[in-house]
């Protein structure tokens, strides 16, 4: 079980930032356990932290390798390849994940950003409702779904989306900002 002591003390290095420590530590759970793919994950997810995009990325098709079924592993390498300007590749991650389980607002969040960046507006604003029908209490779904009607100049609907995060959660200013960009472009336009 030693495996697990190397991957916990890497989980504890990555959580407090140490993510070239996590690394070596997640190497060493990866040498006693080469089979279990979340070692495979956690690395991948400290190389991204490190934009080692190359290096993430070998570690996550790793992961999908050795469990096809993994839907974080989906998820994860989806984050990084959006990470890295690939939204094609991250679509199709995140695609995989909601075929895996269609109840994760994460799947649905992670693909409508990978659209949004690829400028397919429509197609992010229909991944946002899925999120936010399955967790409508989350501000940062209702943010993102503003942000892209704000892409599609549908002001009034993102600034709905804009009240709501902050009904949820004032304390974050990029609602407020956001808002305001809503409302200045209203106001430009009558």
């Amino acid at each position: 079980n030693d495996h697990i002591s190397w991957n916990n003390r890497g989980l504890a290095k990555y959580n407090s930032g140490d993510y070239e420590g996590a690394i070596k530590d997640y190497n060493q759970a990866i040498s006693l356990s080469p089979g279990d793919e979340v070692y495979l994950i956690n690395r991948g997810l400290a190389y991204g932290e490190q934009k080692d995009f190359e290096e993430a990325i070998e570690d996550l098709i790793e992961a999908v390798n050795i469990n096809p079924n993994n839907e974080n592993a989906y998820i994860v390498r989806g984050d990084l390849y959006s990470g890295s300007g690939n939204y094609f590749l991250a679509i199709r991650d995140f695609t995989n994940a909601i075929k895996i389980n269609a109840e994760s607002h994460g799947s649905w969040n992670g693909r409508g950003l990978a659209k949004h960046n690829s400028e397919d507006y429509e197609g992010a604003i229909k991944d946002f409702n899925q999120a936010i029908k399955i967790d409508p209490a989350n501000p940062f779904l209702l943010f993102n779904r503003g942000t892209s009607y704000i892409s599609i100049q549908d002001y009034k609907k993102a600034i709905a989306d804009f009240d709501n995060a902050i009904k949820i959660n004032s304390g974050n200013s990029r609602f407020w900002n956001n808002r305001g960009i809503a409302k200045d472009y209203i106001e430009d336009n009558e």
